[in-house]
């Protein structure tokens, strides 16, 4: 009886308040729901501008209690606003990509939003044509190389939720991305990484799944055309190491990163040496140098956090030096390539470091000025004769695209141009062919041809 007394109390308390559209907090006052900051979100038109354009950024905001709002705008040095309330006009004063953001506020509270302006030096090269690698599966390219011949050297795997039950693929193409032939890969194999032979034939590296159990034995195979499998070494590593990539260093010979080690392999799959590298990576690229050293760059995780480990050995397998990056390196993809001088471009989340023949870092920036955290994730870098191509991600600050971005930057740094879509989720590898044109790994399975610089 004295429950049911407390509950009638209860509910001749509450119910008035519910009624009149007031929440009730556990001490009885009554809250209003519409005592909140206000929210705001960004806009700029032109979405892109090149370098003496400016754009006219346009924050629109709500409040749900009408109350007045005021707005607090900022920019990176190098990027002049003009104007104040909800509309103020940006203008850089050299190329990039400059973060912008307002703060809205009442008597409630603030918002902050931001949005990303790519500023180029010039238009992006004209897009030649974007198409699927393979049609009627889900498909997912594991790696893709310019045969030769100036085709496409494709590996990948056929969607699956079950390891075991995974079916992987090769497929050769000509310069226009038409079937020449295919073949797939023993059961339970999962693809990742190709290179091809002097032979015309082709190196695969991957991972064979015998159980849920145990999932991982990394194979080897190679594949002559028209599609068979001349022989396959099964190697039994730790069971959860993978197969980070492969890469030529002469006419026979090829290195393959399995798990902790790199193993050098001839073209016909015996073992000439290996040497360790790293343990505990979160993902990892593999790179030849000119000279035939190889440099093996990774994101190590371990207890006092997460590093950006680079390891270079020569031709023998000898290590030659090896250098720790402490810091927080998101485990989005990273990657390296060689520059003019021995030393390397590595890019990772959106920096871009730049290190000598000996490891040590000459410079490192963001791509992105005015900005804490990463809007942007790059997973490959290619080095030219005009500077460096990266090929990634942005998220939708980036004037409302969330998607593939490629950037081509000079040997600085500085940004040249830059393409981006949200037609893709991110953009995966970038090559160039030999009459200048690039192609980029979009998505799951989709290349583009961009005509020449």
């Amino acid at each position: 009886m004295k429950s049911l007394t407390m509950f009638c109390i209860l509910v001749g308390c509450i119910a008035p308040a519910f009624l009149s559209g007031c929440a009730i907090d556990i001490t009885g006052s009554a809250l209003s729901p519409f005592d909140r900051p206000p929210t705001c979100y960004l806009a700029a038109h032109p979405a892109d501008i090149l370098v003496g354009q400016s754009t006219t950024i346009t924050c629109t905001a709500s409040d749900v209690d009408s109350d007045a709002i005021s707005y607090a705008w900022h920019a990176p040095v190098g990027c002049t606003l003009e104007g104040d309330g909800a509309q103020v006009q940006a203008s850089p004063s050299h190329s990039g990509f400059f973060y912008v953001s307002v703060t809205v506020s009442d008597k409630d509270g603030e918002f902050t939003a931001g949005i990303a302006i790519g500023v180029a030096q010039r238009n992006a090269p004209d897009s030649l044509w974007t198409r699927p690698v393979s049609t009627g599966m889900e498909f997912i390219v594991g790696d893709v190389v310019v045969t030769s011949d100036g085709g496409y050297g494709v590996v990948g795997n056929e969607e699956c939720y079950l390891p075991h039950s995974c079916c992987s693929m090769i497929m050769v193409t000509d310069v226009d991305l038409q079937l020449l032939w295919t073949a797939e890969g023993a059961p339970r194999t999962v693809f990742r990484a190709l290179a091809q032979a002097h032979d015309g034939g082709f190196i695969v590296v991957g991972s064979v799944t015998d159980s849920l159990a145990h999932p991982n034995h990394i194979s080897i195979s190679c594949y002559d055309p028209p599609g068979e499998c001349e022989w396959q070494r099964q190697y039994g590593v730790n069971p959860w190491d993978v197969a980070y990539g492969i890469v030529p260093v002469n006419d026979s010979t090829f290195v393959v990163w399995i798990g902790t080690e790199l193993l050098w392999v001839t073209a016909r799959g015996d073992t000439l040496r290996k040497c360790s590298v790293s343990s505990y990576l979160l993902c990892g690229h593999l790179t030849a140098m000119p000279n035939g050293d190889i440099v093996a760059v990774a994101i190590k995780d371990s207890a006092s956090g997460r590093f950006l480990d680079i390891t270079r050995v020569n031709a023998d397998g000898a290590l030659l030096w090896r250098r720790l990056y402490r810091g927080y390196y998101a485990a989005l993809g990273v990657a390296a390539s060689p520059t003019p001088d021995g030393g390397l471009m590595i890019v990772q989340a959106d920096d871009m470091i730049r290190v000598n023949a000996y490891g040590d870092t000459l410079w490192q920036r963001k791509c992105f000025y005015g900005n804490t955290w990463s809007l942007a994730g790059f997973k490959d870098v290619l080095v030219d004769e005009q500077g460096y191509l990266l090929a990634g991600h942005s998220d939708r600050t980036l004037v409302g695209r969330d998607g593939s971005l490629v950037v081509r930057t000079d040997y600085e740094g500085n940004l040249v141009w830059y393409h981006s879509t949200n037609d893709f989720e991110y953009a995966r590898k970038i090559l160039c062919q030999t009459d200048g044109s690039l192609v980029v790994l979009h998505g799951r399975d989709h290349l583009t041809k961009f005509a020449a610089e």
